[in-house]
């Protein structure tokens, strides 16, 4: 399932990213577009937290990430 497409994430990510082992907080995993791109960019040594109120996307993102 794809909840949406992200938008700019290239920019999202050169915007966000200061240190690969930095501590970020994703406030609206949705979908997991955003949090895929985020980890990519931060394994091995950062840390994300993804937060969404949206039980189905929970549900997604645990059993995709």
């Amino acid at each position: 399932m794809i909840y949406h497409k992200p938008v700019l994430p290239k920019e999202t990510i050169d915007l966000l990213i200061t240190k690969k082992d930095g501590f970020y907080i994703d406030a609206t995993g949705g979908g997991g577009g955003h949090a895929r791109e985020i980890l990519k960019n931060i394994m091995p040594d950062g840390k994300l937290l993804i937060i969404d109120r949206d039980q189905d996307a929970i549900s997604y993102l645990e059993k995709e990430l």
